[in-house]
């Protein structure tokens, strides 16, 4: 078999793995939002209300990858009871929903999963029943109110976990938050400092992608499942790169990507101002002139489809966009590398292995 189809079939059957975690995962996060809201029946209506908005935010799915790196890490470390690794799993996604709702409310993204972001959502409300105040003011309020309710709640469902383990796993993903959340503090300031380097957009990548996205859930798995330090030690040489190309494939998706496919706009990233390594590339590589029009559109307010087009234009001309391909790839490699000094079974290799590839792969 040739090395592509070999490639191919490990991508094929990572994401068949990602599709039955999230067949086993659904109906346990439909099952939680109903006994969710039937806990709010003495509660102020805005509170049900809000319970309701979370709801039809998580129901828009997404890949729940970071979950299902949980799960499967549990596994490969020996973990035999699935009802332990699915709550894991369930805490993690509860979590990364309420870090995209703030991060949504940062980046001033107006869509996510295809349908409108939380803090829009909010601002439906509050037309729809001709509420007085700033209508954005109230919306990015409630969602920034609404993910910190989540992120509690998902604390609450960690404790239902009865494991000796349990303390470990509550300073790991506060140790994650804390880690993601200095990335996220760097990301804002980098997008308005502008002189920044690639060191800097590196530190991002890692903190935010690298380590919240791959490691943490793969050191959760483990540690539920009662894996050593050294065990899990080589997880990071894994993790971290594969994180960091899933985030560069993030990034040209963000601008070259259908916006139907991806459920979000290719105009988000510039309209935030986001200094990505795909645009401090072509502000490096382009024109003295092309540079200029790129600086003049970072955090413009409004950009049109021809102004997209052109942007789309000098990062493919000036080999920004090769530059970024060739780095995720070369992460990629990494990854895939590291796999090998894993001592776990050929199968779950095998799943690490097509989750990598998949990241430089993916529309959405």
């Amino acid at each position: 078999m040739a090395k592509t189809d070999q490639g191919d079939e490990i991508v094929q059957g990572a994401l068949g793995r990602l599709k039955n975690f999230r067949n086993l995962y659904d109906p346990i996060a439909d099952t939680f939002f109903e006994e969710f809201a039937k806990r709010l029946h003495d509660a102020p209506e805005i509170s049900q209300a809000s319970s309701d908005v979370l709801r039809t935010f998580f129901a828009r799915g997404g890949k729940r990858a970071r979950g299902c790196l949980a799960y499967v890490s549990y596994k490969m470390f020996g973990g035999q009871d699935e009802s332990l690794a699915l709550t894991l799993s369930h805490v993690i996604e509860l979590i990364h929903a309420a870090i995209l709702i703030d991060d949504d409310v940062a980046d001033r993204s107006g869509t996510r999963r295809g349908g409108p972001t939380v803090h829009k959502i909010f601002e439906d409300i509050h037309r729809e029943r001709s509420l007085a105040g700033d209508v954005g003011h109230f919306g990015e309020a409630m969602a920034i109110h609404a993910a910190v309710l989540l992120k509690s709640v998902a604390f609450l469902e960690l404790e239902r976990l009865q494991v000796s383990q349990l303390p470990a796993l509550q300073h790991e993903l506060h140790q994650t938050i804390v880690r993601t959340m200095h990335g996220q503090l760097a990301d804002i300031y980098f997008d308005s400092k502008r002189d920044v380097s690639e060191n800097d957009i590196e530190y991002v990548l890692r903190s935010k992608t690298g380590y919240y996205t791959f490691l943490s859930p793969l050191r959760l798995g483990g540690i539920l499942a009662g894996a050593s330090e050294e065990a899990m030690a080589s997880l990071e040489y894994y993790a971290l790169p594969a994180g960091m190309a899933f985030q560069l494939q993030d990034d040209i998706i963000g601008l070259f990507g259908e916006a139907q496919k991806s459920g979000k706009s290719n105009k988000d990233d510039l309209r935030e101002g986001k200094m990505t390594l795909l645009m401090h590339a072509a502000l490096r590589m382009a024109t003295q002139e092309e540079q200029t029009f790129l600086r003049g559109l970072l955090g413009a307010d409004t950009i049109t489809d021809d102004e997209l087009e052109s942007v789309q234009c000098i990062v493919r001309e000036s080999g920004a966009l090769n530059h970024v391909l060739n780095r995720a790839q070369g992460f990629v490699d990494g990854a895939v590398q590291a796999v090998e000094a894993l001592k776990i079974e050929r199968t779950d290799q095998d799943f690490l292995r097509g989750i990598a590839q998949y990241a430089i792969s993916r529309e959405t």
